[in-house]
């Protein structure tokens, strides 16, 4: 009989109770909403990789990280009399806010408004994420923030690159002012031209129960990575579950 060599790639002794993520491409780099369908079923296939909590409902977390949904924001951004761009010049940050304290969530999309303004790019509007908690457990219901969008747009002729730049500049200076403050339950989930996370204390199968953007067809993307959090070494958190703004 011919010798199995041993895969380099595997090593079966190493192996670890651990969270589920994955990651859907189309090979054509168009974009659909049928990348979120399929993102979705996957993640929700992931669930044994997750924890629920005493309630039976909270999760360890979920998530997914796509490209920014710009048919979905031009909706939204026209419904509002503003006029359109071009798409390549939209950039958007996930934002959770302090829940039930309208100082602190006043002061913080002030930071927001401000740092974006220093980077001299274009402010447009908040947008409030809709949301459906009849879904969620106690526990996350208990600790669950406000979640708004910053809608920002590039202006000049700087390249995607130095827009880019620019954004996670804004994010770096909002973190530390919102720090400086002392102000607690402040979190960027993403701030991107390219890529938007949306993720938070649920459990797979209610992603799309929460985030009602996620039923619509105008949110096309064509990638998705995904992730279903098993908390070890810190307690589950809206801020906590993946995916990260970078990696999963």
């Amino acid at each position: 009989m011919p010798k199995i060599i041993p895969s380099p790639l595997h090593r079966p002794d190493l192996e670890r109770d651990a969270c589920g993520v994955g990651f859907i491409a189309k090979l054509t780099g168009e974009r659909s909403y049928d990348v979120v369908n399929r993102a979705v079923a996957a993640l929700k296939a992931l669930a044994h990789r997750g924890a629920i909590d005493a309630d039976a409902v909270t999760g360890d977390g979920a998530g997914l990280l796509t490209q920014v949904p710009v048919d979905l924001f031009r909706e939204y951004l026209e419904g509002q009399g503003l006029q359109w761009f071009d798409d390549a010049d939209l950039g958007v940050g996930m934002i959770f806010l302090p829940a039930e304290d309208d100082y602190a969530q006043a002061h913080c999309m002030k930071i927001v408004e401000e740092a974006i303004e220093a980077e001299d790019l274009a402010w447009l509007d908040w947008r409030e994420v809709p949301t459906d908690d009849t879904c969620l457990g106690r526990k996350a219901i208990e600790t669950q923030p406000r979640i708004v969008q910053a809608l920002v747009a590039r202006k000049g002729d700087i390249d995607a690159d130095e827009f880019e730049r620019k954004l996670f500049l804004a994010q770096n200076t909002i973190e530390s002012r919102v720090i400086a403050a002392k102000i607690e339950g402040f979190y960027i989930c993403s701030f991107s031209s390219r890529t938007i996370v949306y993720k938070g204390l649920l459990t797979p199968s209610q992603i799309r129960k929460y985030y009602t953007d996620l039923k619509s067809p105008k949110f096309t993307t064509a990638f998705a990575v995904f992730h279903q959090r098993y908390s070890t070494n810190t307690f589950p958190t809206w801020h906590l579950a993946h995916p990260f703004r970078m990696v999963a």
